[in-house]
């Protein structure tokens, strides 16, 4: 797996939140991006509609051990009158390990594509941050509807902690 380390400023999200197992999120995620997109119209200062970010929180804490909530809404480029039930949250710059998938969400090979992240940051002797949110952006070539479509495409930023020798 190859990863491009970037560095990204200090953006603001506004969006809604998912919360569930980390198998239920697939089926999760999508019905609150159609929640989402019902109530886009109430978001100010959206940065792009074409793009939707996926948010996870590592220091969050769930009712359950296998519970994880992921916030699905856009970047703005300012908190204006968050609407109710919605969530901002400050994604702090950093240097993120930035990857990419290309294809059907349900092949053999996305079931380890997650993994693999993981093993980049052991074998570069990095680990990710254990504060810093997890983004995943979906784009416009990210098809909502049909999972298997070869031309879906997902990037994931994962932040970059420190080195796993400290």
């Amino acid at each position: 797996m190859q990863a491009t380390v970037v560095e990204r400023p200090l953006t603001h999200f506004v969006g809604i939140g998912a919360t569930g197992s980390f198998d239920d999120l697939p089926e999760l995620v999508p019905e609150a991006r159609k929640a989402l997109l019902s109530r886009q119209y109430e978001i100010s200062a959206v940065v792009n509609p074409d793009e939707q970010l996926g948010v996870t929180r590592p220091q969050e804490h769930e009712s359950g051990p296998d519970q994880v909530t992921t916030y699905i809404g856009f970047q703005v480029s300012a908190y204006i009158n968050v609407p109710p039930n919605m969530i901002a949250i400050e994604l702090p710059a950093g240097r993120y390990a930035q990857f990419v998938w290309q294809g059907s969400f349900e092949s053999e090979a996305f079931q380890s594509f997650y993994p693999s992240m993981f093993n980049w940051f052991k074998e570069q002797s990095l680990t990710p941050s254990g504060v810093n949110p997890w983004i995943e952006i979906y784009g416009s070539d990210h098809d909502w509807e049909d999972r298997s479509n070869p031309a879906n495409r997902l990037t994931v930023l994962m932040p970059i902690g420190g080195s796993a020798l400290q």
